[in-house]
């Protein structure tokens, strides 16, 4: 579990010295329990927070470069993923996932804290969502600016809704091209984001890579993305395998894979079509993004390696910045800016 009198005093000294220090280009991600996986970032703070597969441990990183223990699950079995904050309600929201006490019938829950006290005020079984049991891998997590919360599954083509102003969830939409599916060899969903605009989510599939746009009002509506000029992904380059986390940096999405960021540059106000460019430019092991001042920020993990290869990991691990003009070289490329 997690020293409460150290975390109170990091959280109420993080909140003194918030926007006072300018980020950092790197910030170390220790941890005890290792193989971090998901970021998000508490702007009001000025505080980083990286969950971990293994372990189960959440940590916070301040402005500063200082890591604490956030919090810490007692169950061993669970693994904590995908991360999103509501900054409006203090709130951090975690997908958590046993796939090892019945690996045939993996269960998952979307965890609310409570960013101000450390405490765990939700749990949310994604299991029950829908007309009884059924399986669930939730693989990202994203906010909405009411306070609504959406989750994806990997193991299933589901997108859940969750309101924790009437303490219900629901599904909010299925579809086959979500993927998983064996026979067509595709993968499941990866990433999840809700636009500036609160009007529509972009869900990521994994492999082959693509993304998804669904209005929040009429989900049935939903619409693959299209890429005229440049595919999303690339056939046969190692460092884009499959795409993992994503979100939202101003009105571009980022999609995280292994060894790079592709940047989605919508063409439209529907979200329709984009332009892709991609910069290789970051560490070789990332799982997730996060908008951290105005910058993209993404965690470099061995998470892809770790779940689809089984390799040990390799720590260090790191959150880094990715800056814009990584992206001009490729940019430099397109038909089309």
């Amino acid at each position: 579990m997690t020293n409460r009198p150290i975390l109170l005093a990091a959280l109420a000294g993080a909140a003194l010295l918030a926007c006072d220090v300018p980020l950092q280009d790197q910030y170390e991600v220790r941890g005890e329990s290792r193989v971090p996986k998901g970021v998000a970032y508490d702007a009001a703070a000025q505080l980083f927070y990286a969950t971990s597969l293994v372990g189960g441990e959440i940590t916070l990183i301040t402005s500063l470069g200082r890591e604490y223990s956030f919090y810490r699950t007692d169950d061993a079995n669970l693994s904590l993923g995908a991360a999103a904050i509501d900054e409006d309600r203090r709130r951090l929201w975690v997908c958590a996932v046993d796939k090892k006490s019945e690996p045939s019938l993996p269960r998952s829950q979307i965890l609310g804290f409570d960013l101000d006290e450390g405490e765990l005020t939700y749990r949310v079984e994604l299991s029950e969502a829908g007309d009884g049991f059924a399986p669930s891998e939730c693989e990202a997590v994203a906010v909405a600016g009411d306070g609504v919360v959406y989750a994806a599954d990997a193991g299933r083509p589901t997108i859940y809704r969750y309101d924790p102003k009437a303490d219900r969830g629901s599904i909010l939409v299925e579809d086959a091209a979500f993927g998983p599916d064996a026979e067509a060899g595709t993968g499941g969903l990866s990433g999840l984001a809700v636009h500036p605009s609160g009007d529509y989510l972009a869900a990521v599939r994994s492999d082959p890579p693509a993304v998804f746009v669904i209005p929040v009002d009429a989900p049935e509506e939903l619409m693959p993305v299209m890429f005229p000029w440049r595919p999303m992904g690339r056939v046969g380059d190692p460092r884009l395998p499959a795409a993992g986390g994503a979100g939202f940096i101003g009105e571009d999405l980022y999609v995280t894979f292994p060894g790079a960021i592709q940047r989605l540059r919508f063409a439209d106000a529907r979200l329709r079509t984009a332009l892709v460019h991609t910069t290789t430019s970051v560490p070789s092991g990332l799982s997730a993004v996060t908008e951290a001042d105005g910058v993209a920020y993404a965690i470099d993990s061995d998470a892809y390696k770790v779940e689809k290869l089984g390799v040990r990991p390799e720590p260090p691990y790191s959150i880094v910045r990715v800056e814009p003009g990584f992206f001009a070289k490729d940019a430099a490329k397109d038909d089309v800016d």
